[in-house]
């Protein structure tokens, strides 16, 4: 089963992992907020893919970090 590294921005980084797939632009839940997946990078190390979100309450699209 594939991992997922979730980066939470929030004014600072949290980094979760999970085993559900997720997609840039859908909402998520985790630690009890809503998210949105707002990057996709590629897995570095072969394992895990990393996503960075964003909270969802107030967030715009171009609030995301630019992409690498």
């Amino acid at each position: 089963m594939p991992l997922y590294e979730v980066l939470l921005r929030d004014g600072y980084d949290e980094t979760r992992l999970t085993d559900t797939p997720l997609t840039v632009g859908e909402t998520i839940t985790m630690l009890g907020r809503e998210w949105i997946v707002v990057s996709e990078e590629p897995a570095q190390d072969g394992i895990a893919g990393r996503f960075g979100c964003i909270p969802a309450r107030g967030a715009r699209q171009d609030d995301a970090p630019p992409r690498r």
